[in-house]
């Protein structure tokens, strides 16, 4: 027999390398084949550490545990453990920047201005939170971020947007098992935007008077540097044609009253500015 019994279940094969199997062999009660698994190898697993582990394999056996059981759960537990240590090195400030790159990478991602809304957004509402381990923001701590920045600092509207953010960032890492659950599951259906109002859906005089002169000053190459950095802190290389396009399109609305579909459908051959009585430019 090329395997010699050592006597308990513990069993030493010979290999053509040299080396040496230490195997474990024991019937157990209630089962037709017997339990039998490879402790290891000499001379990396000494004699007396292999009849160590097989001491543990039949103290197993006697009490009803198979060992094939054992060696699943140990290695789910360190597994587990693993992942619970890698999940307390994410901080917010990290996994904020792994979301940014996982969205460009798999997704459209996102226009610059929602990742610096998103990223002003998070680093205000959460400053103290950006470098601790996203596995300690509770469910209180979120209900306690939304009473803080809604009834002490006056920004409810802000405390929430940034909650949204979080939320899907929160999804992320629950996605790639970092957190078990998302924190701000707990909001959801409890809380709205923002307080329910009267919706108006035309502007006065006065607002179609100011929203005119914006849009002046944005088509005005002359003028717009500085009114675009204050108050609205924007760069005149964001003036694109595109949008230069749709103010010119908004004015044309308030000056005559078209619908927007109107105004985007309208073509040349439709516009009559020398009509004789001056009331039908538009056809």
């Amino acid at each position: 027999d090329p395997e010699l019994n050592l006597g308990r279940g513990l069993r030493a094969r010979a290999q053509k390398d040299g080396t040496v199997s230490w195997i474990f062999m024991k019937h157990m009660k209630g089962r037709t084949s017997p339990v039998r698994r490879k402790l290891g190898s000499f001379p990396d697993m000494s004699m007396d550490d292999a009849e160590e582990k097989a001491r543990k394999y039949r103290r197993l056996i006697a009490d009803g545990i198979h060992p094939d059981d054992y060696e699943n759960e140990r290695r789910e537990k360190l597994k587990l453990e693993k992942a619970q240590q890698v999940a307390l090195s994410v901080t917010l400030r990290k996994l904020l920047e792994d979301y940014e790159k996982s969205r460009e990478i798999y997704s459209k991602g996102d226009a610059p201005r929602t990742m610096k809304d998103r990223r002003n957004a998070i680093t205000s509402v959460f400053r103290e939170w950006l470098d601790k381990p996203i596995q300690e923001i509770t469910k209180q701590i979120i209900e306690d971020k939304i009473y803080e920045w809604s009834s002490q600092r006056g920004s409810k509207g802000q405390a929430l947007k940034t909650i949204r953010y979080l939320s899907a960032m929160m999804n992320y890492a629950k996605r790639m098992d970092i957190i078990a659950e998302n924190p701000c599951e707990i909001l959801k259906g409890r809380i709205s935007v923002g307080a329910r109002r009267e919706v108006r859906e035309f502007l006065e005089i006065s607002e179609s008077v100011d929203l005119l002169d914006h849009i002046g000053h944005l088509i005005d190459e002359h003028l717009n540097g500085h009114f675009l950095h204050t108050p609205y802190n924007l760069s005149p290389k964001e003036i694109t044609p595109t949008r230069l396009m749709m103010f010119e399109a908004i004015a044309l609305e308030l000056l005559t009253g078209l619908r927007k579909r109107e105004v985007l459908g309208l073509r040349w051959e439709d516009v009559h500015l020398d009509d004789p009585d001056g009331k039908e430019h538009f056809k």
